[in-house]
């Protein structure tokens, strides 16, 4: 009897496995589902993009489909300011069929919220900061006008935390036009806070800085060495490296030359062309220095310095970010004090105390077998 039932449990037990195994389970792994087309949709425009880059992968193409882009965007613009906003919104929406940019995106809020539209606004500008992030090839060079405007918009909806929060990325990042705010009528919600010119005052002390605040010698000390950055006040650039080779009062070897501006509250620089000298080595000096450097030891140059008076071309980026220029603004750099150990610090110029390479039309001279320091190209400041 006992034998029996057994038989029956396993024989039951059997059973419900089989049952089991012939169920089929769901799959751990989500369906891709393509997103319903909306020009106010993130997801959308994710997805519309990666389509485009997928169909057209030659790069010319991709171009080409940008250029076409922006022609509808332009159209979209004149009529934005022919007050035209719903003849601009379906001018924007074909030209984001075609390539959606970041600029695109920004006239398109811009135009939302003309119309009353202010969370599609919202949506807009939001979607014009993502595709900036996607594709860097077509960051908009204006980002502080689209957080402010993102300010304007919450503000006439009420949303006075989120108006000031993207208001202060705007003003963080480089938009200073206060008299504006002032008086613009999108901030009349804010601007009835208790608190309002407590926080305005704090970022006028803050963030108020343009080009002619940050003008003037910004030295970058290393543990090794130092940066020299001449920004001179005509937007011109000159870059310098006090080397610790070079066994003189100065250490200053040779420079490089281009153009500087504010950028999203950062200092951009663009080097153009690389004027530095040449050492000229005896064979056993060339030996003995790649030998060095192959072993791991010195590197500093042996041999006579030179300089033909010819500039080479050399692109070249340097970037001193806003938090960099807001904490050096705070205490700027006496003369003869900035002996840092490393970090940044800013020195003040008058335009008479600005290096002569900052004249447009200097012209570099050579010199051969002299005094290094008689015979740079470059007349450094220093008392």
């Amino acid at each position: 009897m006992k034998s029996i039932l057994l038989l029956l449990i396993t024989l039951f037990t059997l059973c419900i496995s089989c049952k089991e195994k012939s169920e089929p389970t769901a799959s751990k792994e989500k369906e891709f589902v393509i997103p319903t087309k909306s020009f106010l949709s993130r997801e959308w425009v994710s997805y519309h993009l990666l389509l485009l880059k997928e169909r057209n992968r030659e790069y010319e193409t991709i171009q080409e489909l940008k250029i076409k882009a922006k022609s509808r965007m332009q159209k979209g613009i004149v009529l934005y300011r022919m007050k035209k906003d719903s003849d601009a919104i379906r001018e924007y929406e074909e030209a984001i069929d075609l390539y959606p940019l970041s600029e695109l995106y920004y006239h398109y809020g811009n135009s939302l919220a003309n119309l009353n539209r202010l969370e599609d606004s919202i949506h807009a500008y939001k979607i014009s900061l993502s595709i900036s992030n996607w594709d860097f090839n077509d960051d908009y060079s204006r980002p502080e006008l689209i957080f402010y405007n993102l300010a304007c918009s919450h503000s006439r909806l009420n949303q006075l935390d989120e108006a000031y929060t993207y208001l202060a990325q705007a003003v963080d990042r480089g938009y200073n036009a206060f008299a504006y705010i002032e008086k613009d009528p999108d901030m009349e919600n804010l601007r009835k806070q208790p608190d309002w010119k407590e926080k305005i005052q704090k970022w006028r002390q803050e963030y108020s800085y343009n080009e002619n605040t940050v003008a003037g010698l910004i030295k970058e000390q290393n543990p090794r060495d130092a940066l020299l950055y001449y920004l001179c006040k005509g937007g011109i650039a000159i870059l310098l490296s006090k080397d610790y080779c070079v066994r003189n009062e100065k250490g200053i070897i040779g420079y490089k030359k281009g153009k500087w501006e504010l950028f999203n509250g950062d200092i951009r620089i663009s080097i153009k062309e690389s004027c530095l000298p040449t050492y000229r080595m005896s064979d056993k000096e060339k030996a003995q220095y790649d030998f060095e450097r192959q072993v791991g030891g010195g590197y500093c140059k042996p041999g006579i310095v030179e300089f033909s008076g010819d500039c080479e071309f050399n692109e070249y980026f340097p970037l001193i970010k806003r938090e960099i220029v807001k904490e050096i603004l705070k205490k700027p750099t006496k003369r003869n004090q900035d002996d840092i150990q490393e970090g940044f610090s800013l020195r003040k110029l008058t335009k008479n105390q600005e290096p002569k390479q900052c004249d447009p039309d200097f012209v570099p001279k050579a010199f051969g077998r002299m005094s290094l320091y008689i015979a740079l190209p470059f007349e450094y400041i220093e008392n």
